[in-house]
């Protein structure tokens, strides 16, 4: 997984999908400038990605500017069906199924602690149990130093 911070601004949201859309494009420009069609055609497929891989961290990393104060950062895992199909597991929310890869942020020599000072825990109807349960993760995983808040925004459903 990587970390990425979240960006709450428009305006450097929109100037960000805007660079990488000028930028492939010139990119694509230069790959097919004077070749023909059959020429262009193992370039595409590398050029679909670099758009997909750019869009798909926008995704995650985009968030609208009223959520600000929450500062947040986001470990992003990029699912491979075909690599990681074996290690999808499901859970149950709501009456939906819902698949989740695990990811191991154990502790090990060779892996420091992520940076995480404080976590938030969003609005729910079991906040005691949430925040017992987190604290509990928390201490498990050697993050116990880790402040725990609640959200003050309302539980909309």
């Amino acid at each position: 997984f990587c970390l990425r911070k979240v960006i709450y601004d428009a305006n450097l949201q929109e100037f960000l999908i805007d660079n990488a859309i000028k930028e492939t494009n010139n990119l694509l420009k230069e790959l097919t400038d004077g070749k023909t069609v059959s020429e262009v055609g193992d370039v595409l497929p590398y050029v679909g990605h670099l758009i997909d891989s750019h869009f798909s961290e926008y995704l995650y990393c985009f968030k609208s500017s009223s959520f600000v104060e929450e500062r947040e950062w986001r470990a992003i895992h990029f699912f491979n069906r075909d690599k990681q199909i074996n290690g999808l597991q499901f859970r149950n929310s709501g009456g939906i199924i819902i698949p989740y890869v695990e990811l191991n942020l154990a502790i090990s020599s060779d892996v420091p602690l992520l940076p995480i000072s404080k976590i938030i825990i969003g609005p729910t109807l079991h906040m005691n149990l949430a925040k017992e349960s987190l604290l509990l993760i928390l201490q498990k995983q050697f993050y116990d130093y880790v402040e725990v808040g609640e959200s003050v925004a309302p539980l909309r459903f």
